[in-house]
């Protein structure tokens, strides 16, 4: 965990912005709808408070980097077949770049999922969610697109730059983030039985 005295910005802020982005649109649109409601309420904020927004950003990509995650991840992202016996196998690649667009979907999805799939990912079926849009990478340049619409930014990164050079040791590409353990593929269907099952019910 980051000191306090590197938040300009507190959690329950950072969420509760999130929250009014979430709440501006339609369940079914699309995740871009969501980061322009949310780009136009950060062109608000202070340089100093858009560091913050991204410092919370980055550390909860990171604390969203743990195998269970992955696992999630590969139940709604990835292709799967069925065998005649009812098991289901689902294939076992896992982008970097799409697990760090999903972590992304996550964190705009809310506090309260947020904090839930970390505990037990099969929570996710408390929530509505849209499974056709789990992809979230505009949420990286958030930030930064708020932050030109109101400064001369001409290299456009100026808010990314400036959170790299103080805290690299979150960065999305840099970071140096282990997982804890191998994610199960294999087992998906014995370790989330729910899930897996309400998953395929919706991509069918």
């Amino acid at each position: 965990m980051l000191p306090e005295k590197f938040y300009s910005m507190t959690e329950s802020e950072f969420w509760a912005i999130i929250d009014i982005s979430l709440e501006s649109i339609a369940f079914d649109a699309e995740v871009d709808e969501q980061i322009e409601a949310l780009v136009d309420y950060l062109i608000n904020f202070s340089k100093k408070d858009l560091i913050g927004f991204e410092i919370h950003i980055r550390r909860k990509l990171a604390d969203l980097y743990k195998s269970e995650i992955v696992e999630l991840y590969v139940i709604m992202e990835n292709d799967f077949s069925i065998e005649d016996n009812g098991q289901v196998s689902f294939d076992d690649y896992v982008s970097s770049d799409g697990f760090l667009y999903f972590r992304c979907w996550l964190i705009l999805q809310g506090r309260d999922l947020f904090y839930d799939v970390l505990q037990d990912p099969e929570t996710i079926l408390k929530y509505t969610i849209n499974i056709n849009e789990i992809w979230g990478e505009s949420l990286l340049y958030a930030t930064d697109e708020a932050y030109t619409r109101e400064h001369n930014n001409e290299q456009e990164s100026e808010i990314k730059d400036e959170v790299f050079k103080s805290h690299p040791e979150i960065d999305y590409d840099c970071g140096d983030f282990e997982l804890d353990r191998d994610p199960e593929i294999d087992y998906l269907q014995d370790k989330y039985p729910d899930l897996v099952r309400e998953i395929i019910r919706l991509k069918k």
